[in-house]
């Protein structure tokens, strides 16, 4: 079998084709073991941990422009919640980045990270002005239970799934 006649079935991945092929010419499906059609699949556990950072940084965002608009707008009106409540934002909007930054690496740190945000934002929100940290720290929990999940696929050492 020419060489040729196997690349349209790299290409499209089907593994039959070349799996056949090979049993004519070991040698050949020796070289097409490198390509990616015939090694399994490594999971979506990188591509979600990537997406949970780029959600890490779009919330930082928001919660670091609310925060800051919340403390100037709490010391040029002379309310102590709402500028407390911008200092706890800005803290919260640091722990998101921080557990974005940990999820490609530790996820066990991302998870602890994302759990103090998230309870610190609950709570928060129940004695100051800010209500929108109950958002964020709902938020928080639930990149922080994202991360528990990566933390114990890869204790287990299973691909990542679809979550």
């Amino acid at each position: 079998m020419k060489r040729n006649a196997l690349l349209p079935a790299i290409f499209s991945r089907e593994k039959s084709i070349v799996k056949k092929a090979g049993q004519e010419n070991p040698a050949l499906l020796a070289r097409c073991e490198k390509f990616s059609c015939l090694q399994k699949p490594k999971g979506g556990r990188h591509e979600m941990k990537k997406a949970v950072l780029i959600l890490s940084i779009i919330c930082m965002i928001f919660i670091f422009v609310q925060s800051w608009f919340l403390s100037l707008g709490g010391s040029y009106f002379d309310f102590a919640t709402m500028f407390q409540g911008g200092i706890v934002g800005k803290i919260l909007a640091l722990l998101f980045i921080a557990g974005g930054i940990a999820i490609m690496f530790k996820p066990q740190v991302a998870m602890v990270v994302y759990f103090l945000g998230g309870a610190a934002g609950v709570l928060a929100s129940m004695f100051i002005e800010y209500q929108d940290l109950f958002l964020w720290g709902i938020v928080a929990l639930v990149l922080g239970l994202m991360s528990y999940l990566f933390n114990r696929e890869e204790k287990e050492g299973k691909p990542g799934s679809n979550l």
